[in-house]
């Protein structure tokens, strides 16, 4: 859902576009795969998507909020 709306509304964007999906599944979704299981067990891996879409859900609304201006939101 994030990720649509970004492709949507920032295609001329190319960087901000870029840094969400790479954010989405390099960082957050792997990340928290490979940490969780340390953290809570191996049953918490099921957990590391839900946790990523969040952190997309923020990282997203951060960059609604510094291009607020440009865009007219």
């Amino acid at each position: 859902m994030v990720d649509g709306l970004f492709i949507a509304n920032f295609a001329n964007n190319g960087a901000v576009s870029a840094i969400i999906s790479l954010c989405r599944t390099l960082l957050f979704q792997i990340g928290f795969a490979f940490l969780f299981p340390i953290l809570f067990g191996d049953a918490s891996i099921w957990w590391a998507l839900t946790a990523g879409e969040l952190l997309n859900v923020g990282l997203g609304t951060i960059f609604i909020i510094l291009n607020r201006k440009k865009y007219g939101y």
